[in-house]
Order: structure tokens, then sequence, then C-alpha cells
């Protein structure tokens, strides 16, 4: 636990500052989950959550709407990677002093805040701009009015020619599920929305998690915008905006939707939400995976053995009618939905071991990325390493990394 920096008890919030990597980190908390992080010596540090703002650096962005502020992260990375360009940042509460105070968005001139539901502003503002980011959470669920048709059509309509939208949906895209699924993804639903809003591309990015959708008002040829993106790694020396945008050409993928899909407001039950409906999806999946692949994942390595231990303690637990604390389960399964714990653990009763299961289950960052992922993991893991999410002294070979750059943007 770092040092208490701020701490409001009616909205169970707080900041705190540690120390990651010999750097100092500060971190905003509300109802216990993570909202907003920065090296405040080192603004780019946090490379996955650059993946949302890094395309600013290629497309154009001179007017930037941040819908969702945090305590403003993302208004730093804008700024630190366009230092020109004009940010109107929108939240319900207001936290522009602690964001000035805690996050320092004082320093960086022409940035705007807005104390509204973001719903209202985008019904009221007139203005264009030139990229939208929306990242809006209620504790870890999506408020209903934030995917609504009409909201994602309004957020078209306030995009200029060539904008671009960054959704956090925090789900993803789990391409290996669907062969075994006969339900559909609601986040499926949520890509066909955008599509039938105006976008004529909608491209996922799954890294470490999470879950970030981008939809452009302009057609996209997937593997052009690669070739782009390898372009402006090889001319970037920041490590920090090089290994993004590597990342970037790594694991973006162009979403192609069916006509079959039902309407978000049809697959999504308007009692619960989006997040409810994916970790449902997940769980009746993980059923059926179970079903046709039992016995083959009798994987008895460390990792399995941590899962075991923690599902099972939860599990206990739930059974002697104890209720789970806060934050159980989130370091090993990134979930802290006590129902769903409590539909897990029916499994006692079925002819098959917890350990089968553990493969499947929603493991956090890079535990996810080794068993949904067909991906080359450890260089990914180098690229994490890289840039500072874990440690400081490990070195990738840059030269293996662009040789396998080429290979994934087609150049021999």
């Amino acid at each position: 636990m770092g040092q208490i920096l701020y701490e409001n008890e009616s909205t169970q919030s707080f900041i705190q500052l540690s120390r990651k990597n010999s750097e100092a980190y500060i971190e905003y908390f509300k109802h216990n989950v993570f909202y907003s992080g920065i090296y405040p010596n080192v603004p780019l540090k946090v490379s996955f959550n650059l993946i949302a703002t890094v395309f600013s650096k290629i497309q154009k962005s001179n007017k930037i709407l941040i819908l969702g502020t945090g305590f403003g992260g993302a208004a730093v990375q804008f700024k630190e990677l366009r230092p020109d360009c004009q940010i109107t940042t929108v939240d319900i509460e207001d936290v522009e002093e602690l964001a000035n105070e805690y996050f320092g968005l004082n320093k960086y001139p022409d940035i705007r805040f807005v104390t509204v539901d973001a719903i209202q502003f985008v019904k009221a503002t007139p203005e264009k701009y030139d990229y939208i980011l929306i990242d809006i959470f209620d504790e870890d669920r999506i408020p209903q009015g934030v995917i609504s048709t009409d909201f994602i059509s309004g957020i078209y309509s306030l995009l200029t020619p060539g904008g671009v939208l960054a959704l956090n949906t925090n789900m993803r895209e789990l391409q290996l599920f669907q062969q075994y699924s006969s339900n559909t993804n609601p986040l499926s639903c949520l890509h066909k929305q955008l599509y039938e809003a105006g976008f004529q591309a909608v491209l996922q990015n799954d890294f470490h998690n999470g879950g970030w959708m981008f939809g452009f008002k302009d057609k996209l040829d997937l593997k052009e915008f690669k070739s782009s993106l390898y372009e402006y790694y090889q001319m970037e020396s920041n490590p920090y905006i090089k290994m993004s945008l590597a990342v970037s050409i790594i694991y973006l993928s162009k979403i192609q939707v069916s006509s079959s899909y039902p309407p978000l407001e049809q697959s999504v039950n308007p009692e619960l939400d989006i997040i409810y409906e994916y970790r449902k999806y997940i769980f009746i999946t993980l059923v059926s995976l179970l079903r046709r692949l039992r016995n083959m994942y009798a994987d008895h390595s460390m990792v399995t053995r941590l899962c075991m231990l923690e599902l099972q303690s939860l599990s206990n637990k739930l059974k002697r009618g104890e209720i789970l604390e806060q934050d159980s389960g989130k370091k090993i399964f990134k979930c802290n939905d006590e129902e769903y714990y409590r539909k897990i653990t029916f499994l006692d009763k079925q002819p098959y071991i917890i350990s089968e299961i553990i493969p499947y289950l929603m493991l956090p960052d890079d535990l996810e990325m080794s068993i949904f992922k067909e991906r080359h993991h450890s260089m990914i893991l180098n690229l994490v390493y890289i840039l500072g999410c874990y440690l400081d002294n490990e070195v990738v070979d840059l030269h293996i990394m662009d040789t396998f750059l080429k290979s994934e943007i087609g150049v021999c």
C-alpha cells in the first residue's frame, strides 16, 4: 500500500503514491476500482493505456474530446503525444482541482474541463472533434446510456471527416471462443452498432486485457494502416511510443460483423449491463468447452495450482456463507463479481475437476494472453517489460522485433 495523498469517504475514492520500477506512480481508485494512473516524471510510461491515444500521433487530432476524465491520465498522454492539441474533457464529477494538483494537468495549455453528464454533453455540444475517447465506467460496469444507439450515433455526428473514436469496453473479442459457442458475444453487438451508426471501419485491440475498440469515420485498409504505424515506429525515438506502436501493429484486428447479430438492446438485459452479459457469455461458453475438451487440459503447472487454490478458497468461503471481500480473486481472476464465483461453484457437482476449467477462466493480463491469443507470447511479454509495466531492467532485441513487425505487415 502506498502513501494516501487524498481520500473521500463519501465516494469511497482515494489517490495513492507508490513506487513502481524505481519511479513515483500515482493512482486514483473509486469503489476500490482503478480509474487512472500516471508516472508523473515519465507521463508516457503507462504503456498499455497509451494504446488508446497513440493514434493521435498519426491521425489528424487538433481537437480532442475525452468523455470520462478520471483524473486526467488520457489528457496528459494526448498532450505529450501532440502538444498543440486542444482538449475538452468531460466528467460527471468536478475533478479539475484534483486533476491539476495530483496529475499535473495545469502544466498543459488548452485543456478545458466540463462537469456534466457525458450523454447530455453529446446531445448539446455544437462542436466537432477529430478524436473522441470514451472511458466511462460505474465501478467496473458501463452505464447503459453510453452504449445506446442514440449515444453512438451522436458520437459519430461529432467527428470530423477522418475522425477516430476510441472506446474502452474492458471486454475482448475472444475469437477462439466463437467456434465453441452458439451464443453471441455482446461485444459483437456493440461492433455492429458502430457500423450501423456509420463508422466505415471498426478495429479491436485486446492487448493486455485492454478491450479497446476503435471506430474510423473513413474507410480503412488494415494492412495499409499497419504499414503507416510501422513507418512511425521506425522514426520514433521515444521507447514508450515506439513500443505502443509495435503493440498496435501486432494486436489490431479488423472487425467483421454478421447481420444475424441481434441489436445490442435485445442482447443486454436492461436491468443488468453489458459487462454482466459478457461474463455470462464467457461462463456459458466455458461449460461448452469443457464438455468438448474434457481431460485435454489436465495441466498441473504452477499457474494452474495457484489458480486452483484460489478458486477453491473462494468456493469454500461461499459455502460457509461468508461474504467475499471487494477484491476477492482479483489477483488471479480478473473479476470481483460475487455472482460469478457462486455460479462457478456448481463445478464441484459436475463430473470434471476444477483444473480443467482453469485455462479458460478470466485470468488477468499476461496469463490471459497465453491462453486466448495464438501469438508470440514471450516476445509480447518483452514488449510489456521494456515499456516499464513490470520490470525496469528487461532488454528486448529490437532487430528481432523489427523482423517480426515486418512479417505482421507483409514486408519481406
